[in-house]
């Protein structure tokens, strides 16, 4: 059974600026705030930021970014409004922890997949294949 989101909505993250600080300490919950491909677009949004209209574009979802249903599509929306939904500080929040640490992008499991490979493993009694 699928387990229920409990966390603040999305209009209570975006009206108290704290947007940011729970995608990073929710990614890890059974139901995280965004998902893979969410995460993914907010990836490419922090790395660039002044690339929003191209971002936007380049995923199809410039022509109403506040209907598409992505949480991530609004956000970049703002970020080129009057009003952003999030701060440098949060841009630079997300940019590190995408960058080092926190996020998992699957990259992990290819990486264990490729170690348990008998071909990688040094202490295969054939050695590593050439």
């Amino acid at each position: 059974m699928a387990e229920v989101y409990t966390g603040p909505s999305a209009a209570n993250m975006l009206a108290n600026r704290t947007l940011a600080k729970e995608i990073i300490a929710r990614n890890s919950d059974p139901e995280p705030i965004l998902d893979a491909d969410e995460l993914a677009l907010l990836e490419q949004f922090v790395n660039d930021p002044s690339r929003a209209n191209a971002i936007l574009e380049s995923k199809g979802l410039s022509a109403d970014p506040k209907n598409s249903g992505s949480l991530v599509a609004y956000v970049i929306y703002l970020h080129t409004t009057d009003n952003p939904a999030l701060s440098a500080e949060d841009i630079s929040s997300l940019k590190a922890w995408f960058g080092g640490c926190g996020y998992n992008s699957g990259e992990d499991e290819t990486k264990e997949a490729a170690i348990e490979s008998p071909e990688s493993d040094p202490f295969n009694a054939g050695g590593p294949k050439a």
